[in-house]
């Protein structure tokens, strides 16, 4: 089961790696409230049905965020073999 917390969501790094992210999806370049952002992206998962709020700051990923979860992940391996492609070339 993926249940997790809205505190497990909200640590430095998840903020700082959801900046990032932003950055790369072409979204705000450089958030003023990271937390805010994260918070409204993940009101955004709940409305879309990729999330199911179970109150108390609790959260569960649905069988549909699940498959977009696995999209996602599969694009950013592509993402990281491309980079390492273009490292390697770097090198040559």
């Amino acid at each position: 089961m993926n249940i997790f917390s809205r505190s497990q969501l909200m640590t430095q790094k998840n903020l700082d790696l959801a900046t990032v992210l932003l950055k790369i999806l072409g979204h705000k370049k450089h958030p003023e409230k990271p937390e805010q952002t994260l918070q409204r992206t993940i009101q955004n998962l709940r409305d879309k049905g990729d999330l199911e709020f179970l109150g108390e700051g609790r959260y569960k990923l649905t069988p549909k965020g699940s498959q977009e979860m696995t999209r996602l992940q599969t694009v950013l391996d592509g993402i990281e073999e491309a980079f390492k492609e273009i490292n390697l070339r770097k090198i040559r």
